[in-house]
């Protein structure tokens, strides 16, 4: 059955905003750290023991039999699940498995920005987090799971889901800065639901401010050891005060992709 809606991101680029969005929408749930959007590799996580995968690439093995478990559980309802992995073949296996997805949720972000976030997350230098984000064989991991993203360059991920044939929303993280009613009414449309919250009420609780104070507040379990916060900068343009030379190496490869979101 085709029940799994993906919200799908380049990491640093909005996704954990948007599932927060979702999950105080759909199920008056404002707790960051029991967002009922789960992601897909929490879900591997907790159907199979973690001493089945020896290495971090075989989590590819567990996508069609994880994506049909869910499926089978949500019946006729459809269910969201957030994900980094670019769309495509990777490693013999397509991802995602079309025989299961109903559409799609897009977040894409400028890459200068999102070098600026990877890097500080992800605890290195930003002339690091540049060459993370060219790199076509480009992955994250999990060491304590043995879980893995596949990610490949900034620019494959983007153009891997935007250009696929399902059905599809894509969203500009600075839109959802700059008008989130706009964009988050024409989610729900997308989607086809009907939020248990008002859109205003869900725009004022779920501000990057307000998620950021949460996370001073209680933590998230989701923030990386390497950095102080999770929720550290929503700001659009933050690549401005930096030299511009630390991006010439995205806005060269990636030129043309950013021209079309006109990022450039």
């Amino acid at each position: 059955m085709k029940n799994i809606i993906w919200l799908a991101s380049y990491p640093k680029s909005g996704n954990t905003w948007l599932r927060a969005v979702l999950s105080f929408a759909l199920y008056n749930n404002l707790d960051i750290n029991k967002l009922r959007i789960n992601s897909l590799n929490n879900i591997i996580k907790n159907l199979y023991p973690n001493h089945d995968r020896k290495e971090p690439g075989e989590v590819k093995n567990y996508w069609d039999i994880a994506q049909q478990t869910i499926s089978k559980n949500a019946g006729s309802n459809n269910v969201i699940i957030k994900t980094h992995n670019i769309f495509g073949n990777i490693g013999g296996i397509n991802f995602p498995n079309k025989e299961f997805t109903s559409k799609i949720i897009y977040i894409v972000r400028d890459p200068r920005d999102v070098s600026i976030s990877y890097s500080q997350h992800f605890g290195i230098d930003l002339n690091t987090a540049v060459e993370r984000l060219l790199k076509k064989t480009n992955f994250i991991f999990d060491n304590e799971n043995n879980l893995g993203e596949v990610l490949s360059s900034w620019q494959n991920h983007v153009n891997s889901w935007t250009n696929s044939d399902i059905p599809k929303i894509i969203i500009k993280f600075e839109d959802l800065l700059v008008d989130p009613k706009s964009i988050i009414i024409k989610l729900f449309h997308f989607l086809k639901i009907k939020p248990r919250i008002s859109v205003g009420k869900i725009i004022e609780k779920t501000s990057f401010k307000n998620l950021q104070d949460k996370e001073k507040k209680i933590g998230f379990a989701e923030a990386s050891s390497k950095t102080s916060l999770f929720f550290r900068n929503g700001n659009k343009d933050q690549w401005i005060k930096y030299d511009k030379k630390n991006f010439k190496p995205i806005t060269v490869n990636f030129r043309k992709t950013m021209k079309s979101f006109n990022y450039i």
